[in-house]
C-alpha cells in the first residue's frame, strides 16, 4: 500500500498487535497442551497484546533510542534496505541484507549510475559507514524511472525488491493469484482468506456461512 516514507509517525492499516498476540497464544497453547500431556498439569496463560508487540519492536527501539533526531544514524538502519520513491510518485521496497544483493544491484545499474561502483560501498560495513551518502544516492537513482520500469528492469534479476501496490493492484498481482490464499465470494461482495500455511495433507475449506439471528435456536423453547 502507498506509504509516506518521510513521516515520523505512521499508523499501519492492519492489526499487527492483535496478530502478534494471537500467534503467541496459538504457540503457547500448543506448548501448554504438550506439557499437560507429559506432567498431567494444566496452566493459565496470560497473553498480553502489549507484551507481544513489544517483543517484536523492543530491540529496534532500544537501538534507535539515542538517534531520534537522525534515525539514519541508528546502527540497525541500513541505507539500502529501505523504501524509495520512483519518478511517478510510487514506491519501491528494497530488501538488501546479504551483500550479494548489493553486488547484483551494482552489476545491473553500475554502467548507468557509476557512483554505485564506489569501492567504499562494496561491503556491508563500508555502506554502513557511508549510510547517508548511500541512501541519498539510491533515492536519486530510483527517482529516474517509474515503478513499472523498475519492476520490469528487476523482474529477471536476483534482487529482493517489491513494488508498493495499490489495493486493486494487490489482488491482481500474479503472485497473489498463484498462491491462491484469497477466495472471492461474489454473492457477498467480500473475500475469505485460506490459512496462509500449506499442509502437505491439505486443509478443509472454511465455512463461510454466517448464521442468521436465531437460526440455531429455532424450535427451542425460550
Amino acid at each position: 500500500m502507498p506509504v509516506q516514507v518521510e513521516d515520523q509517525v505512521s499508523r499501519p492499516r492492519t492489526r499487527i498487535s492483535d496478530y502478534a498476540a494471537s500467534g503467541y497464544a496459538a504457540l503457547a497453547l500448543a506448548v501448554a497442551v504438550m506439557s499437560a500431556r507429559q506432567n498431567g498439569r494444566g496452566q493459565h496463560l496470560d497473553v498480553s497484546i502489549h507484551d507481544a508487540i513489544l517483543s517484536w519492536t523492543a530491540h529496534g527501539a532500544w537501538a534507535a533510542r539515542n538517534h531520534e533526531a537522525e534515525p539514519l544514524d541508528s546502527p540497525t538502519v541500513m541505507p539500502d534496505n529501505d523504501i524509495f520513491e520512483t519518478r511517478d510518485g510510487r514506491y519501491l521496497a528494497m530488501g538488501i541484507l546479504e551483500n550479494k544483493f548489493w553486488l547484483n544491484l551494482r552489476d545491473v545499474l553500475g554502467a548507468e549510475f557509476p557512483a554505485l561502483l564506489d569501492r567504499r560501498f562494496a561491503s556491508r560495513p563500508g555502506r554502513q559507514q557511508c549510510k547517508k551518502e548511500v541512501n541519498a544516492l539510491l533515492k536519486d537513482v530510483f527517482r529516474t524511472r517509474t515503478l513499472s520500469e523498475w519492476t520490469g528492469a528487476f523482474a529477471e534479476r536476483d534482487l529482493p525488491f517489491s513494488p508498493s501496490l495499490s489495493a486493486r493492484e494487490l489482488f491482481a498481482d500474479p503472485h497473489v493469484k498463484a498462491r491462491n490464499i484469497v477466495r472471492e465470494m461474489p454473492e457477498e461482495g467480500a473475500i475469505a482468506l485460506r490459512f496462509p500455511v500449506r499442509f502437505s495433507l491439505g486443509l478443509p475449506e472454511g465455512d463461510d456461512h454466517v448464521p442468521a439471528l436465531g437460526e440455531h435456536s429455532a424450535g427451542h423453547c425460550a
